[in-house]
């Protein structure tokens, strides 16, 4: 899984040189880290990043977190779903689990000058149906010198940004696109549950019910059924008794003596 950051740090507090040099390393770092993260956020928020991804409403939430040697089947993955649990959950939350394992497979084995870095964002829905982007940064450095290596093997950071996303414009055609081309890692019957999923708060957040390709709800041109009014849904013959009448014929009058 790796250990944190700030357990590394404590036990680097001795006076030998060794240690205040990997302290010195690691300290510079976390600032190297924490540019990244501010580069990473003006990038993705910047009305001149790339128009063609789905763009993003409002930011709702930031984070980064450090891990220290980390190995390829590291629970790192545990921590980024946990600390996205309240964005994310039913089946976009397996297949963004698949999506951060893939990435650091492709991070561990990515290194150049000692830096290999990945980013990547999806789109998720969570328990309420909002539709969120989501932004992820994956850096690491790993250590070669003697020195270093002893106190960590490497440095992992991820920051994650959260937002709401723009769906005003976004079609079933776009969110199938994006699901088979961002979710790779999941099957093709996990991909249209992660589809269907997503495309259901798609509707949900415009004000209507879900339809359509789903399969879910009534599809719009649906034939109306024998014996249903089709304006408001109710019988025909509650819709006649309201009316004072039987469908088809007039309404019988009683006599008058």
């Amino acid at each position: 899984m790796g250990a944190a950051l700030s357990s590394i740090m404590k036990n680097l507090a001795s006076d030998s040189e060794n240690e205040k040099t990997a302290q010195d390393a690691l300290n510079s770092l976390v600032a190297i880290a924490q540019n990244r993260q501010e580069m990473f956020y003006d990038h993705i928020t910047s009305p001149n990043f790339d128009p063609k991804t789905i763009p993003i409403n409002k930011v709702i939430y930031k984070y980064q977190f450090f891990r220290c040697g980390v190995a390829k089947e590291a629970g790192v993955v545990d921590d980024i779903k946990d600390s996205l649990d309240a964005f994310v959950n039913g089946d976009t939350a397996n297949g963004l689990a698949k999506i951060a394992t893939s990435c650091f497979s492709a991070l561990f084995g990515t290194y150049s000058a000692n830096q290999s870095q990945k980013t990547v964002y999806a789109i998720t829905t969570g328990e309420l149906g909002g539709v969120s982007r989501i932004d992820a940064d994956f850096y690491s450095y790993e250590y070669t010198s003697d020195t270093l290596a002893k106190i960590t093997k490497n440095v992992v950071v991820v920051s994650i940004v959260v937002s709401s996303a723009k769906i005003d414009e976004l079609d079933f055609n776009d969110v199938s696109t994006i699901v088979q081309t961002v979710y790779t890692a999941s099957t093709t019957e996990e991909k249209k549950k992660i589809r269907d999923q997503i495309w259901e708060a798609v509707e949900l957040s415009r004000g209507g019910k879900p339809k359509g390709p789903l399969g879910r709800g009534k599809e719009e041109n649906a034939p109306a059924k024998s014996g249903s009014n089709v304006l408001d849904g109710i019988s025909q013959d509650v819709f006649d008794g309201l009316n004072g009448g039987v469908h088809g014929e007039a309404p019988k009058l009683s006599p008058k003596f």
